[in-house]
């Protein structure tokens, strides 16, 4: 490790099952007859330097676990403390955005400045928050404090691009909220982009299919842009609540599995990044009675459900795509899935009103 490199950390501290066609603007096109599991991990990120440990994002507690109905797995100070950071000793906190999940625990740093875009300052106390749907992944508490620090001169502003350290910088994306911005930090195996919720999960970026949660769509798919391009490549890019982080990248000690992982070493050897475990139904063509489904765990097709209907209907010769009609045009799920996008128009939406994400 150099002055300018850094080890990268997640930890993670709670967890909250649901849907997979919850966790894509416009449903999960995949989820055409079976909606499968796909859960969010909550974490917060620790920057590990030769000189300073920076933290992204706070988290949340206990109390607000509950309020959400979110499973709370440990306080985020105890799992910092597990990797060696004293939250009492963090001299600089980067806040990705002022969603409940990320500026929470509003005692825990109180001795660092807190980094923050202009805009999500704005965003979070204007006329924005008037709207009870834009308002809902907010809390007061966390933005009265985080006014408090203002006043305390603990807070630094960032318009667009910044510098907060040598090998540490944010840059502003927007989309799931006015102003969102993400942390690129330069580890020994690279430039890491820290997305945080500029893309909750992998299938986000890789698929370029936008969250449910979002105030803009198009600033939403262009930050996922924003992150491949400032990362080392797109295996240096660590979504904010995706479980298949902890399964990627490996613990610092066996004690930690499922606590933390290190993000500046290389994750598992398979480049194929798609998204967390679930299943993507294929649609049944004419009167099938079973389709036939492929079983993902995010890192390539691991099983099959055989289709009856379709195995009972194939002769020798016969084209494999007996279910087709004719005249039909080939469709594929990324096809879909340009389509839904295309089709959806780029301003503030949420599909999922249960979620408070």
């Amino acid at each position: 490790m150099t002055a300018d490199t850094y080890e990268v950390y997640a930890v993670r501290y709670a967890h909250h099952d649901r849907r997979a066609s919850d966790n894509f603007y416009g449903g999960d096109p995949h989820a055409d007859s079976h909606d499968g599991p796909m859960p969010l991990d909550y974490f917060v990120w620790a920057i590990v330097g030769e000189s300073r440990t920076l933290v992204l994002d706070t988290g949340f507690d206990e109390a607000m676990a509950k309020k959400r109905g979110r499973e709370f797995l440990r306080p985020p100070r105890e799992g910092l403390l597990a990797i060696g950071v004293d939250p009492a000793t963090v001299g600089d906190v980067i806040i990705s955005h002022m969603h409940y999940d990320h500026a929470g625990n509003n005692d825990l740093f109180p001795n660092a400045t807190f980094h923050l875009q202009d805009r999500e300052m704005a965003f979070c106390t204007g006329r924005c928050m008037c709207h009870r749907d834009v308002r809902r992944s907010f809390e007061e508490t966390d933005v009265t404090a985080m006014v408090g620090r203002l006043y305390q001169g603990r807070v630094q502003f960032h318009d667009g691009a910044g510098e907060i350290a040598p090998g540490i910088t944010v840059h502003h994306v927007g989309g799931h909220t006015a102003g969102l911005q993400f942390v690129r930090v330069k580890t020994g195996r690279g430039w890491v982009v820290l997305a945080s919720d500029a893309s909750h999960f992998y299938a986000n970026f890789e698929e370029m299919r936008a969250y449910a949660t979002v105030y803009n769509v198009g600033d939403m798919l262009e930050g996922f842009t924003s992150l491949k391009r400032l990362a080392s490549s797109i295996r240096h890019v660590v979504p904010g609540h995706d479980p298949l982080v902890l399964r990627r990248y490996p613990a610092p000690k066996p004690e930690l599995e499922g606590i933390a992982v290190r993000l500046d070493v290389e994750p598992s050897a398979s480049s194929r990044i798609v998204c967390a475990a679930r299943t993507f139904p294929l649609r049944p063509s004419g009167g099938e009675r079973e389709g036939t489904h492929r079983v993902s765990d995010g890192e390539g097709e691991v099983g099959t459900r055989p289709d009856r209907g379709r195995l009972a209907r194939m002769r020798p010769g016969r084209p494999r795509s007996v279910g087709k009609r004719p005249g039909q045009p080939t469709s594929t799920p990324a096809a879909s899935a340009r389509r839904t996008s295309s089709s959806r128009p780029s301003s503030m939406s949420s599909s999922e009103p249960k979620a408070f994400m």
